[in-house]
């Protein structure tokens, strides 16, 4: 719950959210993100008790989280592979072709065949109270954030910000750089000393 709610304060804070003025928020007197904690264990408690109305309900959720997430990684190797790494700067650790092309595709062909595995029936025969209905989730999720997204890059999105502070021999200097949604950038200096 800690790391879930410190991601979601973080989208707040850069108002990716709904609801982010408050969300965005670190509480003063408790000296952390509570609003963004508070809103973690309503849904945790919320998705919780699905389990009680329903166990074909929250398996459709526990299997559409297990999609989602494979499709994230997919979402994050794949354009390696499509693109031939052309735009990935290397760095630390960067594998060599020879063996990075073959990692990546079996990696990728691993997500896609799993993920089609993991939408068929539990047993068999098929009946509405045993269907597999994390298909339905993940496609009804992907539409959702979709439609957020198209609609949000369009009103108000900026981006994270991201701030430096530059010492040299004139003084020290505070950059504040934020990347919109539309790619342009805005850059803040701010002296702070002589």
């Amino acid at each position: 719950m800690a790391s879930a709610s410190r991601m979601l304060w973080t989208l707040g804070r850069d108002k990716a959210t709904p609801f982010s003025d408050q969300i965005g928020k670190v509480n003063h007197r408790f000296h952390n993100p509570f609003n963004a904690m508070l809103g973690i264990a309503i849904t945790v408690n919320c998705l919780g008790a699905i389990f009680i109305g329903s166990s074909t309900a929250f398996n459709a959720f526990v299997g559409s989280f297990v999609i989602l997430t494979t499709m994230s990684y997919l979402a994050a190797v794949g354009p390696h592979l499509l693109y031939r790494r052309r735009f990935v700067k290397p760095g630390p650790f960067w594998m060599p072709a020879r063996v990075a092309y073959p990692v990546l595709t079996i990696a990728t062909s691993y997500i896609v065949v799993f993920n089609v595995i993991y939408c068929f029936p539990f047993v068999l025969p098929v009946s509405p109270e045993n269907m597999n209905y994390s298909v339905v989730m993940t496609g009804g999720v992907t539409t959702l954030f979709g439609l957020y997204y198209l609609w949000k890059r369009n009103h108000g999105y900026e981006g994270p910000h991201v701030v430096m502070e530059i010492e040299g021999d004139v003084g020290t200097a505070r950059v504040t750089e934020t990347v919109t949604a539309k790619g342009t950038r805005h850059e803040e200096i701010e002296v702070l000393d002589k």
